[in-house]
């Protein structure tokens, strides 16, 4: 993984404990996700449940690969 990636993922890790889960950031998550983890998310990130439902998703996947 790219550091510009690692960098992305950590600022969704931040932006998801500060409750706060921008667009932008999970929508360049999910990217690296569908990159690197074999499945395939394809959902817009409209909401902001959903954003915040899929950020734990993104998050949980790095940290295991990570550790």
């Amino acid at each position: 993984m790219e550091q510009e990636e690692v960098n992305i993922m950590n600022r969704l890790s931040q932006q998801f404990k500060d409750g706060f889960v921008i667009k932008k950031t999970v929508l360049k998550a999910r990217d690296i996700y569908n990159k690197y983890s074999g499945e395939r998310v394809d959902y817009c990130m409209c909401t902001e449940v959903r954003r915040r439902i899929y950020a734990k998703t993104f998050i949980e996947w790095y940290e295991s690969q990570n550790r």
